[in-house]
């Protein structure tokens, strides 16, 4: 070796040693300084929300330590509590809501500030019970107060809570007739705003999912269950050290060193990069990025190679197929990353129970597979139902705790072919027929099952082929006033005439569309051509029914409002119907998508009300305008006098809530005559017209006599005027 050579081996050396060194401390020194403003941040921002609970404590004490108050309470003084106490909102706004509860918890006084939430919404009833359970062995002093985080219908909210106490007596007072005093304010842009422009940082907030470079700490209720994070960006000094510091002087070492060993290792470097990448982008290829599981490729790699093959041959091969039953329902409450914290949760659940020697891969969003070769393959069944088992306990998820089980189906290699994507196959199919059984335990495959799921895929072919076609039809049929058979509105229908297939029922062809997942563009097919249908009777109301899976679907409202812009339809004219399995599925999901749609002006009735379980409190928990009143008590009504009675019960209930009655399935003159005297508003039946397309309702409708015309037949339609 040449001393030049050696020299500038000692030189890159050296250069790199020091680089390394000078650059390593540096970076060090600038993260320690980070970590410690970060740490007295962290520390200012929890002393600064304590004050501020200080603060409201003080407040409420402020306002519950008064006699005149306590007296008014109890005298009933509303001019004098509202004057003093009530004032603190509506005039000085120190507060979102006030409100003064009664000993028995009841909202007896209560403000709000105006444009925002009501008192009673932000101040719920479990608020109000926290309340009353914090300050319960309080002692009754000056500091008396106590201050609670609850989640508030628009917000984090900070709430403050004392007996309304007299002075004089306050230490003989029986603290069951003290009435409590409950203040509550908005952890909102404003407050924390200043909260945080007091420590310099210009992002307080509250969250539900920090990004990334944020600082958080929970922030939890009375129970001790996260609500929500105070996060905020932490400043970096040591970031703008390692920036002015740093930088020129790496940069002048690296230029030196990568000079020096750039010329001599640069093809070694580059082969070696290659190859890395190489092996990263194969394992990556048949890895899931969210569990680290094989995937897909990988499962099916792992059937088709040697060793499974041979076990295979010898019967030691099974493959379990796993679908999570309620998992839409976590992404829907709380969001796709609480969906990915329960995936990796499963996950963790199942490699805990599976034998040594066992392969598990995630294939879809929630389904999974495991393999099992030699031994263990001989207690598919057994593996299966632990399995299943794991998933008994429940889930917490972003502090909701969640229920979930699984469809199991599995497969060996003695039930049939031992090719990967069959045996996967065969398994599948044991858990789609689970699953539509509602099967709770793990299923075998049986070659018994292959008819029934080939038909039910066929069909599903066929509705997607004819959906492309163009072969599906929008019907129409007219809803109209009882008293004077005035045409209001038209119901919109789905039919579908197949050329190969003959008529389709509309309950099987929205069953396959539902289970398919067609329904959504279905859905959206209907509501377009009704939109474009309605130049035709631009002051009728239209209605369009709703499947539970369009409604779980949180675009929707945004898709629905959509398509109503874009043929200028106004929202009025629209009217949505569903049934209750709308309501009982996910009842929070609906309220929350009805209660959208609602704001838009859009009106929803209840299809088929009296035949289930759940309808009279569907009707006081979600905002409904309208009930159809089910067909087969209208049949019945002419046979059976009991009918008529009830009708009338269920006519009261919808007039008590100010709700529109519908009556459907109405055939005879008779028929609509006895839904009259039985106070029923609005009629829909074959009387009226058979579902029919377009055209033909625009024909009905131009020949239909206008209301104020004296017909010889009652039951004729009539125009509206």
């Amino acid at each position: 070796m040449s001393l030049t050579r050696q020299i500038t081996i000692c030189l890159a050396i050296g250069a790199m040693v020091t680089f390394l060194t000078v650059g390593l401390m540096t970076f060090w020194m600038a993260k320690q300084h980070d970590i410690e403003a970060a740490s007295a941040t962290r520390t200012m921002v929890t002393g600064g929300l304590a004050s501020a609970r200080h603060k409201l404590e003080a407040l409420t004490n402020d306002y519950a330590w008064w006699d005149e108050a306590y007296q008014a309470y109890h005298r009933d003084d509303r001019g004098w509590i509202d004057a003093n106490i009530g004032t603190g909102i509506t005039g000085t706004e120190i507060a979102d809501a006030l409100v003064i509860v009664s000993p028995e918890g009841e909202i007896k006084y209560g403000w709000a500030l105006e444009g925002g939430d009501a008192a009673d919404a932000i101040v719920s009833k479990d608020i109000i019970k926290t309340a009353l359970d914090v300050t319960r062995n309080v002692p009754v002093d000056r500091a008396q107060a106590r201050t609670i985080l609850a989640r508030g219908p628009s917000g984090v909210l900070m709430v403050g809570a004392a007996p309304i106490t007299p002075v004089e007596t306050a230490g003989s007072s029986d603290k069951s007739t003290m009435p409590m005093l409950i203040m509550a304010q908005y952890l909102n842009e404003e407050r924390l705003g200043e909260l945080g422009r007091s420590f310099l940082l210009q992002d307080l907030n509250v969250s539900n999912d920090p990004i990334d470079g944020q600082d958080s700490f929970a922030l939890a209720d009375a129970s001790g269950a996260t609500i929500a994070e105070l996060t905020w960006t932490p400043p970096k000094p040591g970031e703008a050290l390692l920036r002015t510091a740093a930088m020129p002087l790496a940069g002048a070492l690296g230029v030196f060193t990568l000079t020096m060993f750039l010329i001599g290792f640069r093809a070694r470097t580059l082969a070696s990069a290659l190859s890395w990448s190489e092996q990263q982008a194969n394992i990556a290829a048949r890895r899931d990025h969210l569990t680290g599981l094989s995937n897909r490729k990988g499962l099916s790699e792992l059937l088709g190679s040697k060793q499974c093959r041979q076990a295979a041959s010898r019967g030691e091969l099974a493959v379990i197929y796993l679908d999570i039953n309620g998992f839409k329902g976590v992404n829907d409450s709380v969001g796709h990353h609480g969906g990915d914290q329960l995936v990796r949760e499963i996950a963790e659940r199942f490699v805990q129970v599976l034998p040594a020697g066992s392969l598990l891969a995630r294939v879809g969003g929630d389904e999974f597979v495991v393999a099992l070769v030699g031994v263990n393959a001989a207690n598919v069944a057994g593996v299966a139902a632990m399995l299943s088992g794991a998933l008994g306990v429940p889930f917490n998820v972003c502090g909701v705790e969640f229920h979930v089980s699984c469809a199991v189906g599995y497969t060996t290699t003695a039930t049939g072919d031992a090719e990967a994507e069959e045996l996967i196959r065969q398994a599948d199919m044991a858990m789609y027929q689970a699953k539509g059984d509602g099967v709770r335990e793990p299923l075998g495959y049986m070659s018994s099952m292959e008819t029934g799921a080939l038909e039910k895929k066929q069909f599903e072919n066929h509705l997607w082929n004819a959906f492309q076609a163009g072969e599906l039809e929008v019907f129409y049929q007219p809803i109209a006033r009882s008293s004077d058979m005035g045409v209001t509105g038209l119901e919109a229908l789905i039919r579908w005439n197949s050329p190969e297939l003959g008529y389709v029922s509309p309950a099987k062809l929205v069953a396959a569309a539902e289970e398919s997942g067609l329904i959504r563009d279905i859905g959206d097919f209907v509501l377009d051509r009704v939109c474009q249908d309605m130049r035709h009777w631009p002051d009728l109301r239209v209605s369009v029914n709703v499947s539970p899976m369009q409604l779980r679907d949180p675009s929707y409202p945004a898709g629905f409002q959509k398509i109503l812009k874009r043929h200028r339809v106004k929202p009025h004219q629209i009217e949505i119907e569903l049934t209750e399995n709308v309501l009982i599925d996910d009842p929070d999901a609906a309220a929350r998508k009805l209660a959208e749609l609602r704001k838009l002006g859009v009106t929803v009735a209840l299809d088929d009300f009296g035949t289930g379980f759940s309808s009279i409190g569907a009707l006081r928990s979600f905002p409904l305008d309208r009930i159809k009143i089910d067909r087969s008590f209208v049949q019945e009504m002419t046979t059976n006098p009991e009918s008529i009675g009830l009708v009338r019960a269920l006519v009261a209930v919808a007039d008590s809530m100010k709700l529109e009655v519908v009556s459907e399935g109405v055939e005879t003159a008779e028929q609509a005559q006895m839904m009259r005297l039985c106070g029923c508003e609005y009629l829909q039946g074959y009387l009226l017209s058979r579902p029919a397309p377009v055209a033909s309702i625009v024909e009905l409708l131009e020949a239909a006599p206008p209301a104020g015309a004296v017909v010889e037949n009652t039951s004729s339609l009539r125009r509206v005027s």
